[in-house]
């Protein structure tokens, strides 16, 4: 049982560093797009699009985990 409880508190620790991480990274690209292009329907939609990748990523962590 023990050994059980213990692969689960991996996994989920992967997944929560998995997110940690990748909103860190789209928070560098959003800052780059804002600072490089002028503001625009499509920067806007480049954006919500971003928002989009990241929640679905993360819904792929959660369902099927992550590589490492």
């Amino acid at each position: 049982m023990k050994l059980e409880q213990e692969a689960m508190e991996h996994i989920v620790k992967k997944r929560a560093q998995f997110k940690e991480q990748l909103r860190e990274y789209i928070t560098y690209v959003e800052e780059y797009i804002d600072n490089s292009l002028h503001p625009c329907h499509e920067t806007d939609q480049a954006k919500i699009h971003l928002q989009a990748c990241t929640l679905w990523a993360e819904e792929s962590a959660e369902c099927h985990g992550t590589k490492n």
